[in-house]
């Protein structure tokens, strides 16, 4: 994960494991206080993701069109704005 503090702003990087050629339907994110994101986004797709708070995080549900297209191949950020 990277930050941006000031921008309010948290990427989250996901990296394919071997053989893995596009996301997975659901990406948990976790040391992140769900009570403060405002919005969740794939970098390269438009539009939020459908999330929800875990005990310890995010759960980030990728749908299926993403998946089937994904913008990119091995590694795919998630951007998470914060209130």
């Amino acid at each position: 994960m990277t930050q941006k503090a000031a921008e309010g702003l948290v990427y989250g990087i996901y990296l394919a494991v071997e053989g893995e050629s596009i996301p997975p339907a659901v990406i948990t994110v976790g040391q992140i206080n769900p009570g403060t994101v405002a919005q969740v986004t794939m970098l390269g797709t438009t539009g939020d993701l459908e999330w929800e708070a875990t005990g310890d995080g995010l759960k980030v549900r990728i749908p299926e069109a993403i998946r089937q297209n994904p913008p990119c191949n091995g590694a795919w950020a998630l951007r998470i704005a914060f209130k």
